[in-house]
């Protein structure tokens, strides 16, 4: 029994990820924060402490076969920058992934050293509810008073 219960624990496991397939072969994009109308979670604080270090959190909307890969913040001292990837797998031919869309979270404890208005820049794709696939690079501006 238990030289059988590996193989379809196996098999269970890849379809409950959402993913029947075991190959490797995938593909790292910028997280969706708009698929045609299904939106990111985004999560950044009116306020802060300068200082003191402060979650943003970015939920990008994914479907089943998406994982989250890493996350590329970058900064000066009036702005920051955040930009999601997730990771794809290509499925292999006869297979599929499924269609249901979910959230992934990407979250980046982040500080501030200096006071005043912070601009918080969420880079992420938008695709389009339009007939044929209209996919297009944007920026989700945030503020955030730092104290």
């Amino acid at each position: 029994m238990q030289t059988r219960a590996a193989p379809l624990l196996s098999i269970l496991l890849g379809v409950l990820s959402g993913c029947v397939s075991d190959e490797v072969e995938s593909v790292v994009e910028v997280g969706w924060v708009d698929y045609a109308g299904d939106l990111a979670i985004i999560e950044v604080p009116a306020t802060a402490t300068r200082g003191v270090p402060f979650p943003l959190r970015v939920s990008t909307v994914a479907g089943g076969c998406m994982r989250v890969e890493s996350t590329e913040v970058s900064s000066t001292s009036d702005a920051l920058d955040l930009t999601p990837y997730d990771r794809r797998v290509v499925p292999s031919e006869g297979e599929a992934c499924t269609a249901a869309l979910v959230h992934l979270l990407h979250e980046e404890w982040v500080t501030f050293d200096s006071a005043g208005p912070k601009t918080v820049r969420i880079h992420g794709r938008r695709r389009l509810a339009q007939p044929g696939v209209h996919i297009e690079m944007v920026q989700l501006l945030h503020t955030v008073m730092v104290q």
